[in-house]
């Protein structure tokens, strides 16, 4: 196994700032650290959404819980 990424390199990765070869490290251990993923998305909050938001059709409110699912190009089909 991988050895887990840092905070450092969760954050880069996050913003798109690391190389081809350093980002692909990092996914592969992603695909089978659960810590990582956990921590990863607790970045990926704090980090993407402190900037203005581009979206430009406004939210609409719902009275239920939002589900995220994690699709793989390579496995994820219809």
């Amino acid at each position: 196994m991988l050895p887990h990424s840092s905070d450092g390199d969760l954050r880069l990765y996050v913003g798109g700032h690391l190389a081809a070869a350093d980002s692909s490290v990092i996914q592969a251990h992603l695909d089978g650290c659960e810590e990582c993923q956990l921590r990863l998305a607790d970045i990926a909050i704090q980090t993407r959404w402190k900037e203005p938001e581009r979206r430009t059709d406004p939210r609409i409110p719902v009275n239920f819980e939002g589900r995220l699912k994690l699709l793989d190009p390579v496995t994820s089909v219809g």
